[in-house]
């Protein structure tokens, strides 16, 4: 093999293909050896604790232990947190129904953590085999595909950096992952003659990352039409099979996108990191510095490299400054400005780590390649090889010289006599089953004071898993969620026009937008009879949410270990609704059916029912519709006519979720039409 082949490990043109997936296999197994080996602790029957994981396996579990068994859909009502609301309907549902894949797939014998923790380890892993597999293929560069690989597995980030998938951010991460991949099916659609598969994978992709996250895919197709435009002849043509790959994209996922859109205003809008924060953010990619030199080798490649390598590296460079304008441009004018909430600054970020990744590693690629042509040109052969490698090696020093990955992921790893990490440890050595038991008589919700604490030193939303484990509804203990209820118990307004922040910032400091030390009796008892909460629980660090309830008459003390203390509201009788002017009583309370007998009702009278209120409910009484209206709370309020009778309510999809779900089997059907005909042509045709 020439010299000059080592530095960029293959020329396409010149390589022969076998040598090419040789070199290919070599680096994957690397990749997933490596991955393995750091984060292979993650596959097991068991539940990872950390950050928002039990909060996002209660995400999955509603989808393949509720909402499948019960309606065979994958998009319902989920009655559990917050009084109830569609979880995945208005949270990215593409990592749930990556796990319904999977179930699927091993016949329903999986259990669900081992499911979940599949795709935490996919998301680990995923992004370096998509880098990898992007400048391998798409530049031709296996040497700056194995440097992204590095990154991606290594860069102690929480947005794109491997930090993501260690807190929770399991569906963003995984996002990530698929960017790269999008980008390179993107190409072979644009460089082939051959249209059929590659229209196929580019929409699937693309379809992926929109179910997972959909601010991901705004950059890979950015690329693609920044490519397409440099590339100069044709460019009409390929921006058209660009489109249409993104109107397959788009097709496939109207079911989930078409409801989000109609019913929006169901879903409060969240500003969740302030400028400083957004800085911080950014400030911390000053991980990797000492290595600006190599942005700068990055672009001096662009004048070196042949025109079809050096269009697609200008095509991410741009891609990514751009976006990283965009960014300032969304939160000064679009946010501040405009009061347009729609698109949360914070969640671009992760495109700007994409074009860093790329661009830090076309740019040690490029050192190497111009050296070995140095090298060749001084006749040095084969012996300056090793002056060659000991540039990157530098480099290599230079960045790991304060930052250690094995000791920087040992604190997420389980180790004897330390902090438990996974559920059975942390339930067996916190006797958890004794606190979920008392939860379980409780016959009402469970209100947590706070949201995210420090349970047994470990920061996780363990709190949100309640309903996993004794099917019981909670308010409080999840992570920050966009719904009027939500919104009503973080700031005391049901219907704000924005978020702002993380709900966990106000943990043992305000509940409801009111402060703990101005906390009345008559407001709080208020709050837990119309929620119907039965069941109060602190933790260790909710200590003026203690001294409240200790000093308050309304509230008695019902048991406390180290970890969580038990209060119930002193004369209340739990029930889900409560009428005025009349008498109800609760005859059926389920997930997506509820009946309530009235008695006597008066002229003006009114039923509250303690269940958050959403379009898909409806509201009958003798096969008439009544309206329903939405309380101060976000609950449901009912005006009743005169008389004695039965409300019945029920949860049935509307016809937008039936639109959105035949638009997306349409598109299917279709697609696989063409693939199906387009294999039964000669290939010429294709």
């Amino acid at each position: 093999m020439r010299l000059q082949n080592l530095g960029r490990f293959t020329e396409p043109e010149s390589v022969p293909l076998w040598l090419r997936l040789s070199w290919d296999t070599v680096a994957l197994m690397g990749i997933a050896g490596f991955a393995l080996s750091y984060a292979g602790f993650l596959l097991r029957n068991d539940l990872f604790l950390y950050g928002d994981h039990p909060g996002q396996f209660y995400r999955l579990w509603q989808l393949l232990g509720v909402i499948w068994p019960e309606e065979g859909r994958l998009i319902g009502w989920s009655p559990y947190w917050y009084a109830g609301y569609p979880e995945l309907q208005f949270y990215p549902p593409g990592f749930a129904l990556a796990g319904w894949l999977i179930w699927m797939a091993s016949f329903q014998q999986l259990p669900l953590f081992v499911v979940y923790q599949i795709l935490v380890f996919a998301s680990f892993v995923l992004p370096a085999i998509g880098f990898y597999l992007l400048l391998a293929w798409g530049l031709g560069d296996r040497l700056a595909g194995l440097a992204a690989a590095w990154l991606a597995l290594t860069a102690p980030l929480p947005l794109g950096g491997v930090q993501g998938t260690m807190i929770g951010m399991v569906g963003e991460r995984l996002a990530f992952g698929f960017m790269p991949l999008l980008v390179l099916t993107g190409l072979w659609l644009i460089r082939t003659e051959r249209k059929l598969w590659p229209v196929l994978l580019t929409g699937l992709i693309l379809a992926a990352i929109l179910l997972l996250h959909p601010y991901q895919a705004i950059l890979p197709v950015g690329i693609l039409g920044l490519y397409t435009l440099f590339l100069g002849a044709g460019r009409f043509r390929r921006l058209q099979w660009l489109a249409v790959t993104v109107l397959l994209g788009f097709g496939l996922t109207v079911f989930w996108w078409f409801p989000l859109g109609w019913r929006r205003r169901f879903f409060i809008p969240l500003i969740e990191a302030p400028l400083q924060e957004i800085q911080t953010n950014l400030e911390a990619l000053l991980w990797f510095e000492g290595m600006g030199w190599l942005l700068l080798m990055a672009v001096v490649g662009l004048f070196l490299r042949p025109a079809v390598y050096r269009w697609l590296t200008a095509a991410i460079f741009l891609g990514g400054l751009s976006l990283l304008g965009f960014i300032f441009f969304d939160y000064h004018v679009l946010v501040e400005q405009l009061n347009f909430y729609a698109l949360d600054p914070v969640r671009l970020i992760a495109g700007v780590i994409f074009t860093l990744f790329i661009a830090l590693a076309v740019g040690l690629s490029n050192l190497a390649w111009m050296g070995t042509r140095l090298l060749q040109q001084a006749n040095w052969g084969i012996a300056g090889l090793p002056l060659v490698l000991f540039i990157p090696g530098l480099i290599y020093a230079d960045i790991t010289a304060d930052y250690d990955f094995a000791k920087w992921i040992s604190k997420w790893q389980p180790a004897f006599q330390q902090t438990p990490i996974f559920w059975r440890e942390a339930a067996a050595r916190y006797d958890f089953p004794t606190a979920l038991k008392m939860m379980a008589a409780t016959p009402g919700r469970i209100l947590f004071t706070s949201h995210y604490s420090l349970l047994f030193d470990v920061p996780t939303s363990l709190k949100g898993l309640t309903p996993y484990f004794i099917q019981r509804e909670i308010l409080g203990g999840t992570f920050t969620h966009r719904t009027p209820v939500g919104s009503y118990l973080w700031l005391g307004q049901a219907g704000p026009p924005v978020l702002r922040g993380k709900v966990e910032w106000q943990d043992d400091k305000t509940l409801a937008g009111v402060a703990w030390e101005n906390m009345q009796d008559d407001f709080f008892f208020d709050l837990v009879r119309r929620f119907n909460a039965t069941l109060i629980v602190t933790t260790a660090t909710d200590a003026h949410a203690h001294a409240f309830l200790d000093s308050s008459s309304r509230f008695s003390k019902v048991w406390s270990n180290r970890l969580f203390t038990f209060y119930q509201p002193v004369g209340y009788h739990p029930t889900w609704a409560e009428a005025s002017q009349a008498t109800a009583t609760v005859r059926r309370y389920e997930r997506t059916a509820i009946d309530i007998d009235i008695l006597e009702a008066r002229p003006e009278a009114t039923l509250s029912i303690k269940v958050a209120n959403y379009e898909l409910w409806q509201a009958e009484i003798n096969d008439q519709t009544l309206p329903i209206q939405t309380d101060a709370y976000g609950l449901m309020h009912l005006f009743l006519p005169p008389g004695s009778y039965t409300v019945q309510l029920r949860y049935e999809p509307g016809w937008p979720e039936w639109l959105g779900d035949a638009l997306s089997g349409t598109t299917l059907v279709i697609a696989l039409g063409n693939l199906i005909w387009g294999l039964l042509r000669p290939p010429a045709s294709q």
